[in-house]
């Protein structure tokens, strides 16, 4: 057993790499086929009976795959998210009991569902369809996980040759296509010829089907080209915050992108650019930008009130609107099940966060732009918000673009900002949409619709001429032109996904307990 253990610690930290910055995406395939392998029951279900007792098994063999599944849990996300611990230590409480325990429930938290996976699949497996009830349970739990606690490092989240099935099911369905490729290499050797040329089948319509449906054109232009900027202002984190600097900062920021609203271009600053609340400083932004003709400037500060504050991006000029982060990070901006974890991590002496939560439902921003046909929708993600398929699929259905604008200095020189630049990677490809992605210190992207990158500037890189700004930050100068369209999965989003897959556990369970022996 303890082998089986070390090999579910190891699968799971091989899932890791087929997110950036490794990029090696056959992991996302082997990773779920070694952990199927280790939670196949030894042997198959006792068929002498037709009986729930005859059929149901006991609780060590419940329990060995559930613990296969924690471990496998433990090993993606203490490979994946171990940066969450830097965050906390380097630019949070300080201390390293209340990190290490902040970060330890957060990995558990995670772990779990893969527990549940192991779980349930010992309770239902039923041998020929294993591979697909595998699967099944793969997207439920991701799906689970997401919701409940933390939606990173899925397996759909991996970009491959597989990728053109995100704009069909989203990252969960490419989950589960990955999850059963996976088992059902594994069981190849267990089938019947006709078994295998059905199996086969299937193998092919997935990994064909995958690179046939990039060349989908699932959106057109919907405007002329747009200029835009995106400012890297590379302000260490433990600066940012300081007192008497947060006027200075927005002032070099201002000074450095006048060039560009003389231009007439949409300037974008990262989550947080401006420190001074915008009940203080938004009405003397607005004077600045009424200066510049066609010129706009979406940037990231906080709004105040009595409960606490909310993460905001507001535009200016000929950029408008006020969008309030609606998802926010936990344990750095909220406590999941604060009424228990609050109390443990007081105890470590964590510092408890008073983000608010902004309204679900709220209007786009919008860029006045007679280039984009009188004006442009833009559907905003602030930060960790772009880890939210269908939050993003509401707004960006609507939009012609998505915005996403982050503060990933809390990540230090961690995995973290590739990780977060490849879930906007897979947002663009889900809706069809380009990107803009601005960052406090990297990875600040244009992305187009497919996913791609088409220019960056990375971790901490810089590009501005000195006479512009005492900052040694970066700009990202580029094109934005506006799309329509509408993709699969923006039309059916993840309902007939999680339908699908509850089919497929409720067949299974049904087959074990009441099919034919």
């Amino acid at each position: 057993m303890m082998l089986r253990l070390a090999a579910a610690l190891g699968a799971g930290a091989l899932q890791v790499l087929s997110l950036d910055p490794f990029g090696f995406w056959p992991a996302a395939v082997i990773a779920p086929a070694i952990l199927y392998v280790l939670m196949r029951p030894e042997r198959e279900p006792d068929a002498a009976g037709a009986s729930g007792a005859s059929r149901s098994p006991s609780l060590s063999q419940l329990l060995r795959p559930a613990a296969i599944g924690l471990v496998y849990g433990i090993g993606l996300f203490a490979a994946g998210a171990h940066w969450v611990y830097f965050s906390l230590h380097d630019f949070g409480t300080g201390h390293i009991a209340s990190a290490l325990a902040a970060t330890a429930i957060l990995v558990l938290l995670c772990a779990l569902f893969y527990a549940l996976i192991g779980a349930a699949f010992a309770l239902l497996h039923r041998g020929f369809w294993d591979p697909c009830l595998f699967a099944a349970l793969w997207m439920l739990a991701e799906a689970l996980r997401g919701f409940l606690v933390f939606p990173w490092l899925d397996l759909g989240h991996a970009i491959g040759p597989h990728s053109g099935w995100l704009s069909l099911v989203g990252s969960t369905g490419v989950s589960g296509l990955l999850a059963l490729s996976g088992a059902m290499a594994v069981n190849w050797f267990n089938w019947t010829r006709p078994q295998k040329r059905a199996m086969a089948a299937a193998l092919i319509w997935i990994w064909v089907g995958g690179p046939l449906l990039k060349y989908v054109p699932w959106s057109d232009p919907s405007g002329e080209p747009i200029p835009v900027v995106l400012i890297q202002p590379n302000i260490p984190q433990q600066d940012k915050w300081l007192k008497g600097g947060a006027t200075g900062w927005a002032s070099q920021l201002i000074r450095l992108s006048h060039p560009y609203w003389d231009q007439g271009a949409l300037v974008v600053w990262p989550e947080a650019a401006v420190t001074v609340p915008h009940e203080v400083i938004g009405g003397r932004m607005a004077e600045i930008l009424d200066r510049y003709q066609g010129a706009g400037l979406l940037y990231g500060t906080i709004e105040t009130e009595a409960r606490g504050s909310y993460s905001i991006l507001v535009g200016a000029g000929a950029a408008e609107g006020l969008y309030r982060k609606r998802q926010r990070v936990p344990f750095g901006e909220y406590v999941p099940l604060e009424a228990v974890l609050g109390d443990v991590l007081e105890f470590f002496g964590a510092h408890q966060p008073r983000i608010l939560a902004g309204a679900g439902r709220q209007p786009l921003l919008r860029h006045r732009s007679d280039a984009a046909g009188g004006t442009l929708l833009l559907a905003p993600a602030i930060c960790y918000e772009i880890a939210y398929a269908d939050l993003v699929r509401a707004d960006a259905v609507r939009s012609g673009a998505i915005v996403t604008v982050s503060n990933d200095a809390w990540f230090g020189d961690s995995i973290g900002p590739q990780q977060h630049l490849q879930l906007a990677r897979v947002r663009a490809i889900e809706n069809a949409r380009p990107v803009l992605r601005a960052t406090s210190d990297g990875v600040s992207a244009l992305i187009a619709a497919d996913g791609r990158i088409v220019a960056r500037l990375d971790k901490g890189e810089t590009n501005v001429a000195a006479e512009l700004s005492d900052l040694d930050a970066g700009a990202l100068v580029g094109a934005l032109v506006p799309l329509s369209g509408t993709t699969l999965w923006q039309l059916i989003g993840p309902l007939p996904i999680w339908l699908l897959g509850l089919a497929m556990v409720g067949w299974s369970g049904y087959q074990r307990w009441f099919g034919k022996s």
